[in-house]
């Protein structure tokens, strides 16, 4: 059984940092693989016992890096393969926002887009010490407290504090519609032409605004499945602004690597069976 706790980051961060997760489960001596999904949300995730094994190539079947005990996940585009755990594992997750982990942090795009690379080799010495605190923590709210204060300090050592409100409010349109979001829209709002606006999506998110309205809309479209196993394929391609259920299946394989029946059978380690939500 998965079980987790989750708590909102301070509000002075909420632009950036989505929620902090602190997750549990045991895989019982055996290799639990998962597809490494598309998703536009970034992480630093901390492990505290064991950790992610291995990543695996979905083409070649090569192993393509081992985790680590730091781990930044950027933002993933497309299906990029397996992961792989085995063993006890408790890890505290830091989930960002589209632009969060370039706006805080300024680390470039093409680092970490369809990456998971060891935060010690894009982040000063202070991680680490982030890290040890984290380990002594008694409880979520401490480390909620914590990284808190971790992302304030780089947050207002860049001067970002909501610099840039409109290309935010841009990212959260797209979010908050649910992937319904037209392009014409965006660009109205944005108050550019779609060449300069792509041009924005490109540096600072890492894909174009038609490739993240896809990806909300799979996300979001395979949670709400989750949450209601009864409602069929169907009505949810129709709610989340499919053409028709080709079209889904189409972007669920681009995106997963399994078709929408597949991948609603595969338990994903980051869903939980008992879960506490708790507020800052």
């Amino acid at each position: 059984m998965v079980t987790s706790s989750h708590m909102a980051p301070n509000p002075i961060l909420s632009a950036y940092v989505a929620n902090y997760t602190l997750r549990q489960f045991e895989t019982g001596g055996l290799d639990i693989t998962r597809p490494w999904m598309a998703s536009y949300q970034t992480s630093i995730t901390f492990f505290f016992k064991d950790k992610l094994i291995n990543l695996r190539d979905p083409l070649h079947g090569n192993i393509i890096k081992k985790g680590d005990y730091i781990n930044i996940l950027g933002l993933s585009s497309e299906y990029n393969g397996e992961m792989t755990f085995n063993g006890s594992y408790l890890f505290f997750e830091m989930a960002f926002r589209p632009t969060g982990l370039h706006d805080i942090f300024g680390i470039p795009v093409a680092k970490t887009l369809n990456h998971i690379a060891d935060g010690r080799d894009l982040l000063d010495i202070n991680i680490q010490i982030l890290y040890e605190r984290l380990c002594a923590a008694k409880d979520i709210r401490e480390m909620g407290r914590l990284a808190d204060t971790f992302l304030l300090h780089h947050l207002l050592k860049r001067n970002q504090l909501c610099a840039n409100k409109n290309f935010l409010k841009i990212v959260s349109i797209i979010v908050n519609s649910y992937g319904k979001a037209t392009l014409d829209q965006l660009t109205f709002q944005a108050n550019m032409s779609n060449r300069n606006l792509e041009r924005h999506f490109i540096d600072k998110v890492g894909v174009s605004p038609k490739h993240l309205i896809c990806m909300v809309r799979f996300n979001l479209a395979l949670s709400y499945k989750r949450r209601n196993p009864t409602v069929n394929w169907t009505t949810i391609a129709a709610e989340y602004g499919y053409f028709d259920q080709m079209h889904m299946i189409r972007e669920f394989k681009n995106l997963s690597g399994n078709t929408p029946s597949d991948l609603i059978k595969i338990p994903l380690v980051t869903e939980t069976d008992k879960a506490t939500h708790l507020s800052t």
